[in-house]
């Protein structure tokens, strides 16, 4: 059917059917083009290649058309260094590289592979000639090998481009910031200034003391400040941190060398800082390999709240920080507070159900203040005595003219008994001194009190005359002469005496109770446990006096961790004082990759090391007397 016949039919024609099958047909045409294009390129290409090889016949050899110019013997057995691949001119050299390579002179030998090795008599000359002279492939390789562990040699180290004289000088200067930064951390002073410009009087603890330093050590100013890389003070807040934590982390590593495998007590209190966050101290009490008691700090943690069981988790995350076992734990002590002691949901019975071995000992010191307390309140005439004394004090001591005054008056006494004899001077004798507060937690300060009111009698009694005379207020001038009327009294005179040889001996009691280095045999005359046990909270009460000297006011924004590793190197400052410079700074170095590099210390063999080369030395020397007889 012709174009004129499909138009007359009533059939609907598939023109996109039709373009379809022309398009196939176009690209099957171009294809067998292409096709026939590449055959004659790659004949022509093999033409020529036969060309070239019939008009230079002399220039072939047997490997396939490779010019003998080409020899596999001198190529450089190492492929860091070698030419490459893509880089050789023809693609039969290019096929000849990819080869593995013979074994030959330059890529070893088979004789400890394949064939063994038995002339032992000419060893040492054979050894020699398998080691080959200094350009040797065992000396390169050797060589390279040695270069790679030296981190002089690395990549990163020769992009600084240090120099000996900069790893002296960064040592000098390293070394100079951790003296500073040791200086205040074990007197418990801040680092940082509110301005800490160049241009600044007072830069803060840490610049300032730097600054004295090397205004006084030339050594030190020649690689602080100005003389040192603009990016490498090393008086940076990151800095200072971080050689703190480096003091804080070695400090802990001595502590835990010492605790060893050793069972171990617990001593747990928690108090507020001055930033109004709870704050948990936590001690270890073991016995040390002379039979020493010790109570070292193990770290402070800040806790979201008291109950037990927040207690018991910030417990467990400082143990898994310091790789300790509660089943290494003998015994624990804590106040008598309810989360502490609590029999049914305390820390104490969590810690039991975990190592029933570890006994509860109720702070011994505390107990003694519980029966003090208990003794007081049951009897109605020392009861009413210790409400007048503290009235006494509080009114004496109200304003800065009544406190001069006291002062005053003691002054003139102690001089009056001084001139007629009733007194003598000494070192440290009659000094200056005032009335202190009691305190409701702390009934050793009651027995301080009354020792200063029988010091200052006469002195306080003037004063009370005094007020009750010129005093501004008609009701302090009523207390003020009730108070002298009832100190004059019999029965305030045979207490206060009364009072002073009982509190005196608990006190003496209390503070053996205290001792860092009071153990259970002292205090009950036991035995079982007698190292390890707790006899009292002291300790950890310490810590949080050292942590209102640390965190005070000023610096109440400290961070946790911060706080921690000043505390640490605070407390334990017998251990802190013992540690080297050169340990910190090793360990400062190992916290993360720094941007200096101290000098490189002479390395000291292993005895592996020295005896594998006595043994070849011994053996060298043996074939050499075989081989001469």
């Amino acid at each position: 059917m012709d174009f004129g016949e499909e138009m007359d039919s009533d059939e609907e024609v598939d023109w996109i059917g039709i373009a379809a099958a022309v398009e196939l047909e176009e690209a099957e045409a171009e294809a067998a083009a292409v096709k026939d294009a590449v055959a004659v390129v790659e004949a022509a290409a093999s033409a020529a290649r036969a060309k070239r090889r019939r008009e230079r016949p002399h220039d072939s050899d047997d490997r396939h058309g490779i010019p003998p110019a080409f020899n596999l013997a001198d190529v450089d057995p190492d492929p860091g260094t070698r030419k490459q691949i893509e880089e050789y001119a023809t693609p039969e050299i290019r096929d000849e590289m990819r080869r593995p390579p013979s074994i030959g002179d330059k890529f070893g030998d088979d004789v400890f592979t394949k064939k063994g090795f038995k002339n032992w008599k000419k060893v040492v000359e054979i050894f020699n000639a398998h080691v080959g002279g200094p350009n040797n492939a065992h000396n390169n390789a050797r060589r390279r090998c040695e270069d790679f562990k030296n981190q002089k040699q690395s990549v990163s180290y020769a992009m600084t481009s240090h120099t000996e004289k900069s790893h002296i000088e960064y040592e000098e200067r390293l070394r100079a910031v951790v003296g500073v930064v040791r200086f205040l951390v074990s007197q418990g002073l801040a680092f940082r200034g509110h301005d800490e410009t160049t241009t600044s009087m007072n830069k803060g603890n840490f610049l300032e003391m730097l600054d004295w330093y090397a205004e006084r050590c030339k050594d030190v100013a020649d690689v602080v400040h100005k003389n040192a890389p603009g990016n490498h003070q090393l008086t940076c807040h990151k800095i200072q941190k971080q050689i703190v934590q480096a003091c804080a982390e070695v400090t802990t590593k001595v502590i835990m060398t010492e605790l060893g495998d050793s069972n171990f007590s617990l001593l747990v209190d928690e108090s507020r800082d001055v930033s109004v966050r709870e704050q948990m101290a936590v001690i270890v009490r073991f016995a040390n390999q002379k039979g020493e008691s010790l109570e070292r700090l193990l770290g402070v943690k800040h806790v979201l709240d008291t109950t037990s069981a927040s207690l018991k988790r910030s417990l467990d995350a400082m143990f898994v920080k310091h790789n300790l076992s509660m089943s290494r734990l003998r015994g624990q002590g804590y106040d008598a507070a309810s989360n502490m002691r609590g029999e049914l949901n305390g820390l104490k019975k969590l810690v039991l159900d975990v190592n029933p071995y570890a006994f509860y000992v109720h702070c011994f010191a505390h107990q003694l203040q519980l029966v003090v307390v208990a003794v007081v309140k049951g009897v109605l005439a020392v009861s009413d005595f210790f409400g007048h004394t503290n009235k006494i004090v509080n009114m004496v001591s109200a304003s800065c003219k009544r406190k001069d005054a006291l002062l005053q008056k003691h002054h003139d006494n102690l001089v009056l008994q001084l001139e007629h004899g009733e007194i003598l001077s000494g070192k440290g004798e009659h000094q200056e001194t005032s009335l202190a507060r009691p305190g409701d937690t702390r009934w050793g300060s009651h027995h301080k009190t009354l020792i200063r009111i029988y010091q200052m009698w006469d002195s306080v009694v003037e004063v009370l005359h005094v007020i009750s005379l010129d005093g501004a207020d008609a009701d302090d001038r009523g207390l003020a002469s009730g108070f002298m009327i009832n100190m004059e009294t019999f029965e305030f005179v045979l207490i206060l005496h009364l009072m002073l040889r009982v509190l005196g001996l608990t006190n003496d009691l209390s503070q053996a109770l205290q001792q860092k280095d009071q153990n259970i045999v002292r205090a009950m005359n036991m035995i079982v446990l007698a190292l390890t046990l707790p006899v009292a909270t002291a300790s950890v009460e310490r810590v949080f006096s050292a942590m209102n000297i640390i965190k005070t006011d000023l610096r109440n924004k400290m961070g946790d961790d911060w706080l921690n590793d000043l505390m640490v190197c605070f407390v334990e400052r017998e251990i802190f004082a013992k540690i080297s410079d050169k340990e910190i700074m090793v360990h400062f170095h190992a916290l993360k990759n720094r941007r200096g590099h101290l000098p490189p210390q002479p390395r000291v063999q292993s005895h592996l090391e020295i005896g594998i080369m006595g043994s070849y030395c011994g053996i060298t020397e043996h074939f050499k007397r075989q081989e001469s007889m």
